[in-house]
């Protein structure tokens, strides 16, 4: 099943109950201004856009019945599709996209995306499938409660426990690893964001890369004809 057609559509409510292996594909930008529900099955976003605008919810998400957003060859996590939200002020779980936080300061209005996309620059070499991205008004930091994801958005990233909250922090593509409590029964990460110099807020999960660090020690100085020792460690 396919959501097609040459206009927009803007949808009242969307049911998507169907079981297939690919479930039903999004084909263009859509609009949807009531509710999504989730029942069974994909809501398959491919490169497209579904719009809740300013009043639009998803509802009903599991595991085997969710977004995502494949590419030409079905694989998950290789479409641009996103969700998309606009709010004035917002707080908490917007729209139902799964984004569950607190502003410190008022935001005005915002547009929020739920991306499908693993993400990777400095510092992050795979992200799981699904990030978020806030476009305010005004920049906020965030204390988020929580980042919701589903076991199928994990990208072969193991343990799940070393996940963290990743936030994109200039335009270098360099991603910052902030505080992160994990809860892998119940697929959730708590955290919060800092001040960049972007003027936006991209966060996502991925594995904080390891860190080395070594030191090297001597016996110097020593005297002519005695033995000189080196020694080395490294966490």
């Amino acid at each position: 099943q396919e959501i097609d057609g040459t206009n927009a559509t803007a949808f009242a409510n969307v049911r998507c109950n169907n079981s297939s292996t690919y479930g039903v594909v999004v084909n263009r930008n859509i609009q949807i201004l009531g509710t999504l529900t989730m029942v069974t099955g994909y809501l398959d976003l491919k490169n497209n856009e579904v719009d809740f605008s300013t009043s639009g919810q998803l509802t009903g998400e599991t595991e085997t019945s969710r977004v995502r957003a494949t590419n030409s060859s079905w694989a998950e996590g290789g479409g641009t599709g996103r969700l998309k939200a606009t709010r004035t002020n917002p707080t908490g779980n917007v729209a139902g996209m799964g984004l569950t936080f607190t502003p410190s300061t008022n935001m005005g209005s915002t547009v929020i995306y739920r991306g499908h996309q693993s993400q990777s620059g400095v510092n992050l070499t795979s992200s799981i499938h699904r990030y978020f991205e806030l476009q305010p008004t005004t920049y906020a930091t965030l204390t988020i409660n929580p980042f919701s994801y589903f076991d199928a958005e994990l990208n072969s990233i193991t343990p799940e426990s070393d996940l963290k909250i990743m936030q994109l922090y200039n335009t270098s593509n360099y991603w910052q690893t902030r505080p992160t409590t994990i809860n892998t029964s119940i697929n959730q990460a708590t955290g919060s964001t800092a001040s960049n110099s972007l003027s936006y807020i991209r966060v996502t999960l991925a594995k904080s890369p390891c860190t080395m660090t070594a030191s090297a020690n001597s016996n110097s100085p020593v005297c002519s004809g005695a033995t000189l020792n080196l020694t080395s460690s490294a966490t």
